[in-house]
């Protein structure tokens, strides 16, 4: 999946993408088992989308704080 909008966007836009990403996962991290608020490792588009993010990011010189989609 190709998601060509993010070369468009600010570093700072992005960044803060890749942050929302963060919240969410750990959001449904947070929640009891069952149905998660947000499901992002259940759908594989997500995971997809923050790959692209954190590879814009790198392209910009910018570390991001890569998200773990294993549970340990």
């Amino acid at each position: 999946m190709h998601f060509p909008h993010i070369r468009k966007l600010s570093t700072e836009a992005v960044k803060a993408n890749h942050e929302l990403l963060q919240v969410c996962l750990a959001a449904d991290d947070a929640a009891a088992s069952g149905r998660k608020p947000f499901g992002l490792r259940e759908h594989d588009g997500w995971r997809k989308l923050a790959d692209a993010i954190e590879e814009e990011l790198i392209l910009r010189d910018e570390v991001p704080n890569c998200l773990q989609w294993e549970r340990s």
